[in-house]
This record gives structure tokens, C-alpha cells and sequence, in this order.
């Protein structure tokens, strides 16, 4: 009853006609600890069809030798959208997935890359991994370990916190002394001085987030990003692919919210009524756009789920986290 008052999204099932359920394992500082442990001694371990494998990269060491004798006791864990995580001190940060992909990893490729070859200096260091490889020789990540990034908050707290100063100032202000010019003029004008007074922090922090963004990008489409992913081209077979990728979401997306709108009414009914009923005109819409992109366009590696909440804020500047596109 605790955990389920405390933490309810740990629990991943119950069990009918028992008062226990299956808990994710992290709630278990020691359970913590040994996981922590096997990707320190890069242990493995025997599974029923296969095998549970733990690994260290260069980054864990390195962590390490800056400070050997640091407190990593386990931090009360904290409950995320698709994962779980758990501190180890002020060292690293272990994440256990609870949206398991089969295949490779996309945050593991790119943890290492921009960790390892690329040495980007925005985004956590990759220190370990834990997966899962069955004897079929198909495999699953369920856990990332990362250098620990102190910040402060991360980019959506912060811009909201930026707007709600921003709009208690503005109800004090002269309308009288307001510009009512069309959009476009406004878009190429100074910041007025009233605005920069009350949100200039954030227009500086939104100019960081955008040079830390284009540098991101910079570095997945540049020489090593090629050697270590390989060229890739928008021919026309990965064009009708990304077209029939964007149905099948576009389906799987509507069918969810259908199934919704049968629920008891709720104030985002009319909203889901809507898109349902607008269903083939969506789908219509999404590959048509997917219809656009130029053939011999050259692909590279997205962060894969690039919002506000992905990013951390650190002295003053931003650290990208979350490659796995949740």
C-alpha cells in the first residue's frame, strides 16, 4: 500500500488475488547496488535462454579516478515517463529501461560515439550498459549507466517558470505602449525593452539551447558520424518505408485514442472525438509530407525525442539527455 501511494508507477503488473505485485527492481537500494556492482566487475550472468551482460566503458574509470573514495550511496529512486532511474552519489546516474526495444540500442550507439569518438561535451558520459542477449542472438538494453550532470533544472521547468514572471510583470504594463504590428515585422524587431526586462534571461538561454542544438548536429552529420554509422541516402525505397512507418504510427496512434473516446467523458473527449473522426484526413496529411522529402537527401543520426524536458540546465548552459527517443 506504501509503494502504491508513493511511487504507483513502479508497479509494472499485479497479481490477481494477492496483495503483492511485480515491482520494478529499482526500488531496492540493494538490488541497486548490485547492479551497479556487475557493470563495475563487467559481470555476467546466466539466464534461462540466455544471458544477463554487464559493461563498463572508458568514462566509468575515468569517473572514478577523479574522485575514488565518493559517496555513491543509492538516492531514493525517482518514478519517469518510460524509465526508472536511481544516483549513485553525485557520480553517476543508473537508468533502467521499462520500455524494453529488441535490437541495438540507439542511446548505447550514441552514448558511445559522442561519448568515446566524438567527445561531445554536452551530453552525459556513457559509463556502462546492461542487456539482456538471448540464445537466438537477438538482444535488449534494460539498463544505462551515466556520469551524473549536477544541474538545476531541466529546460521545460525553467521556460515555464520564465513565463509565469513573464505574465505577472506584463499585467502591470501600459497597453497604450504595446506594438499591435502583424507577426512577421514583430519576428525581424528588437525585443522590445519592457519584454527583455522581464524574460531577457530566457531569450539568452533559448540562443544557448540553439547554439548547443545546431553544434549537436554538426557533430551527427560530420566525418566520424559517417565512419562510425556509415552513409545513408533518401533513395525511394526509404521513402515508401518512412511512408508506410508513418501510417502505422498514424493507425496505432488514432486507434489508441479510439479506443479513449469510449472511456467516460473527460475535458479532452471533444479533442479526441475530433482526430478520430478526422482520421483519414491525418493520415492523408502525414503522407503527403512524408512524400516531400527529396530523394538523395543524405540521412543522419536525431536525437529521437528532442524536447524542452530533454535537456538540463547546468551553470548557465544545457546538457542533452535521453537519446532512446521516448
Amino acid at each position: 500500500d506504501e509503494i502504491l501511494q508513493q511511487s504507483p508507477d513502479g508497479v509494472v503488473a499485479g497479481i490477481a488475488g494477492a496483495t503483492k505485485g511485480v515491482l520494478h527492481g529499482m526500488l531496492d537500494q540493494q538490488i541497486a547496488r548490485e547492479l551497479f556492482a556487475a557493470i563495475a566487475e563487467a559481470r555476467s550472468v546466466e539466464l534461462q535462454h540466455g544471458r544477463l551482460v554487464a559493461s563498463r566503458t572508458m568514462a566509468f574509470d575515468e569517473v572514478r579516478e577523479q574522485a575514488p573514495d565518493a559517496d555513491l550511496t543509492p538516492v531514493v529512486p525517482s518514478i519517469e515517463r518510460a524509465n526508472s532511474s536511481i544516483r549513485f552519489g553525485e557520480r553517476y546516474v543508473l537508468k533502467l529501461v521499462r520500455r524494453v526495444w529488441h535490437g541495438l540500442s540507439h542511446e548505447v550507439e550514441m552514448g558511445r560515439f559522442l561519448t568515446e569518438r566524438a567527445h561531445f561535451p554536452r551530453v552525459p558520459r556513457l559509463a556502462g550498459t546492461i542487456e539482456v542477449r538471448w540464445a537466438d542472438g537477438d538482444q535488449a538494453v534494460v539498463g544505462l549507466l551515466h556520469a551524473f550532470v549536477p544541474h538545476q533544472t531541466d529546460g521545460w521547468s525553467r521556460m515555464l517558470g520564465g513565463l509565469e514572471r513573464y505574465f505577472e510583470s506584463a499585467v502591470a504594463w501600459d497597453v497604450g505602449q504595446a506594438q499591435a504590428d502583424p507577426m512577421p515585422k514583430l519576428a525581424g524587431a528588437p525585443v522590445p525593452e519592457e519584454a527583455r526586462r522581464t524574460v531577457g534571461t530566457a531569450l539568452e538561454m533559448v540562443s544557448t539551447l540553439g547554439r548547443r542544438t545546431a553544434e549537436l548536429h554538426l557533430t551527427l552529420a560530420g566525418e566520424s558520424a559517417v565512419s562510425e554509422f556509415g552513409t545513408k541516402f533518401a533513395d525511394g525505397a526509404w521513402i515508401v518505408e518512412l511512408i508506410a512507418r508513418v501510417r502505422r504510427q498514424a493507425e496505432a496512434t488514432l486507434s489508441v485514442l479510439a479506443a479513449a473516446s469510449a472511456r467516460p467523458a473527460s475535458a479532452a473527449t471533444p479533442l479526441i472525438d475530433t482526430l478520430v473522426a478526422s482520421r483519414d484526413r491525418l493520415r492523408a496529411a502525414a503522407e503527403s509530407l512524408a512524400r516531400r522529402v527529396p530523394a538523395g537527401l543524405q540521412l543522419t543520426r536525431i536525437h529521437g525525442s528532442y524536447d524542452l524536458g530533454q535537456v538540463l540546465l547546468s551553470e548557465a548552459d544545457f546538457i542533452i539527455i535521453d537519446f532512446e527517443g521516448d
